[in-house]
């Protein structure tokens, strides 16, 4: 009886997640961004995927975050956070990444879901890592950071703004 409990849970959750999906690609493009598609990845069962998961999302590299291309444009680009560190410092760059640390601290856990989401933005495919629970989407790089990233008029620093619970 508790597995068939789970298996329901989990199945209500992917069919919210696919509705509030669904929704975000059929208003098309969105400042440049556009959701093509999506896909269930796996379920958070343990720390260690915790902290796997934690460390792709702030890889240098391997994560790729929207960017406004120019104050006050609604238009962004994708960059990754080695990208990002040449416009704004190093010392600028570890500050936002232990800001963006503590935020995933706060609000990722054990027993979430990880969807992989494709965007095209400017004609090239993108991938994110969206989580979520049954209380809906919790993180996603383009989801959650197209409003925490500003370019301020200097254009050398990004404004990350704290999310409240």
């Amino acid at each position: 009886m508790a597995c068939q409990c789970i298996h329901l849970q989990a199945q209500s959750i992917k069919e919210k997640h696919v509705e509030e999906l669904e929704e975000i690609k059929k208003n098309g493009n969105v400042y440049g961004l556009n959701l093509i598609g999506y896909s269930f990845k796996k379920d958070l069962n343990n720390k260690d995927d915790l902290s796997e998961l934690k460390r792709q999302i702030l890889s240098e590299t391997e994560s790729y975050f929207p960017i406004a291309i120019e104050k006050g444009q609604k238009e962004f680009v994708f960059q990754t956070l080695q990208e990002i560190k040449k416009n704004i410092g190093k010392k600028e760059m570890q500050e936002i990444v232990n800001r963006m640390q503590s935020w995933l601290d706060s609000v990722v856990d054990i027993n979430m879901k990880v969807i992989e989401l494709n965007w095209i933005c400017h004609g090239q495919l993108y991938k994110t890592s969206c989580i979520v629970s049954d209380k809906g989407i919790i993180y996603d790089n383009v989801i959650s950071n197209v409003f925490l990233f500003n370019k301020k008029e200097s254009n050398n620093y990004i404004d990350t703004v704290q999310k409240t619970k």
